[in-house]
């Protein structure tokens, strides 16, 4: 071989060892890019997840309210009937003793 060829040989090796470096470093790069991914993708999951259980209990927490103002209204309905029931009663007893006396 002539110089020429020796000093080409040599660049090419150089080349090919800078290449296989760049690729090495950008196999490690997006190995580390995977796991960055994984752990995104893991608390994106563990989010959605938090928020289905809060939306969950909301709905539960609106249920229950609903169910306990139904309640209480049903509860005040009855309270008034009987309080419109006494007022009655006495109105009728007082009629009562006006009419005895």
């Amino acid at each position: 071989m002539n110089d020429i060829e020796e000093g080409h040989c040599a660049y090419c090796q150089a080349q090919s060892t800078k290449q296989q470096h760049e690729i090495s470093r950008l196999e490690s790069e997006l190995r580390r890019l995977k796991d960055v991914r994984m752990q995104q993708e893991t608390s994106i999951q563990q989010l959605h997840d938090t928020a289905g259980k809060t939306s969950e209990e909301h709905g539960r927490k609106r249920d229950q309210a609903a169910h306990t103002i139904h309640a209480l209204t049903s509860e005040l309905r009855t309270t008034k009937q009987a309080l419109e029931d006494v007022t009655k009663r006495e109105r009728q007893v007082d009629s009562y003793f006006i009419s005895t006396v």
